[in-house]
Order: structure tokens, then sequence, then C-alpha cells
């Protein structure tokens, strides 16, 4: 029986790429034509995107934050922060290149009800290199 596990970390990567477009994005306001308290506030709404971006995808630190990905045959199942496990499928909305790997999931049976939609953003330091080879040949397979 196939089985599949593995546990992605926080992505140095991840985290270094947000930090540079939301920094871009707030040099860029700046540099733009428009009133100074629009600038601010959307300058502060800038930052604390960056900030909840950052916490929930780069470092993993939100409650709901993927910590163990377990597939079996058509089967996925995802442990979050908290230890709630849920059963899954993987939706077509996904991306794998050599660089990123971003997958979107569908909860399914009655924790449906319980946890909102699920998404593993996978940089190329979330997991080791043999793992992420492994992970990609199986998407482009099976996924």
């Amino acid at each position: 029986m196939f089985r599949f596990e593995f546990t992605p970390k926080p992505s140095k990567w991840l985290f270094f790429i947000q930090f540079v477009l939301h920094g871009l994005a707030f040099a860029a306001l700046f540099c733009a034509n428009i009133v100074l308290i629009l600038q601010v506030l959307l300058g502060a709404a800038l930052l604390l995107s960056g900030y909840y971006h950052c916490w929930l995808w780069a470092l993993q630190r939100g409650s709901r934050a993927v910590m163990r990905c377990i597939v079996t045959a058509n089967r996925w199942w995802l442990i979050d922060r908290l230890g709630c496990e849920y059963e899954v499928e993987l939706k077509g909305e996904n991306l794998v290149t050599t660089v990123l790997i971003i997958l979107n999931f569908r909860v399914v049976g009655k924790a449906k009800l319980l946890a909102a939609r699920p998404r593993l953003i996978l940089a190329p330091d979330s997991l080791d290199a043999d793992t992420l080879r492994r992970l990609r040949v199986f998407l482009n397979n099976f996924g």
C-alpha cells in the first residue's frame, strides 16, 4: 500500500520573498502621487498584511497551519498546529513548479464546518530535497 508522509518546516526563503514583495509595495506606495493620509493608511495595511502573511505562511505560526501531511492512494490527511486531523481532497487549483508548490485542499466529511479551506505553500527549504522531489513527481503523475 502506498503511503507518503511529510512534515513541512518554516521557510526562510518564503519569509524573504514575502518581506521583499511587501517592502517593494510599501516603497511604491510612498512614490505614488496620492494624499498623505491615504498613504499612511495603506502603508499600515501593507505592514499588517506583511506581518500576517509571514506569520501564517512562511513561519507557520497560525493555529490552522499544516504541521503534517499524509497521503495514501487517493486520500490525503492534514494535521494542523492544534492537532486536529482532517481528511481532505486535493483541488485542481494547484501550482507545481521547481521553485514553489502551492496545494489547495477541500475538507471532506464532518470536519467540513470546522476547518477553513486549507492551503499548503512549500518553498525549496520547506522539505528536504528528496521529499520535495518525490512530492513533485507524485503531484505531476497523480495529482
